[in-house]
């Protein structure tokens, strides 16, 4: 039986674990999550968005979201207000203190990645072809199958 700590999705989970640590360390002495970072940081590039648009950005699930607007708008870092054009449309904007944080945020995200990027070195492009590959693996679903087991051995 092969070891399952050796299976790449156990791995990746392991890698996204420790990253979104490193990422929550930072962000504690904001006191916000990194949801809230993605909302504030999505804000920054397109102010003024409603709650589903900000949710897409962010890639964040919807049954979270309020939550983490209610409290980004308790500590005055956005604000809701109301469409001129559509009344039951409620718009999402980031204030002056929620662009100083994002701002911060941003820079040292940046930063983050440009050190993640030179770990990679090298391989950099592999990683992104990898990714790609990834990715349409998921989009284009699997099923546990015999044939899916050959089909792969014979690549």
């Amino acid at each position: 039986m092969e070891d399952f700590s050796k299976f790449i999705p156990y791995q990746m989970k392991l890698v996204m674990k420790g990253l979104e640590k490193q990422g929550n360390d930072y962000l504690a002495h904001y006191n916000i999550s990194m949801g809230q970072a993605y909302i504030l940081v999505s804000l920054l590039e397109q102010d003024g968005s409603t709650l589903t648009r900000v949710c897409q950005r962010a890639n964040l699930e919807s049954s979270s979201l309020t939550t983490m607007v209610d409290r980004l708008e308790r500590d005055q870092l956005v604000e809701r207000k109301p469409s001129t054009q559509d009344r039951r449309i409620t718009l999402l904007y980031i204030t002056d203190k929620g662009k100083k944080i994002a701002t911060r945020i941003y820079e040292e995200g940046l930063k983050h990645n440009e050190a993640i990027m030179a770990i990679l070195g090298e391989y950099k492009d592999a990683w992104y072809q990898i990714i790609k590959r990834l990715g349409k693996f998921i989009e284009d679903g699997y099923e546990v199958s015999d044939e899916n087991i050959t089909r792969s051995n014979s690549k």
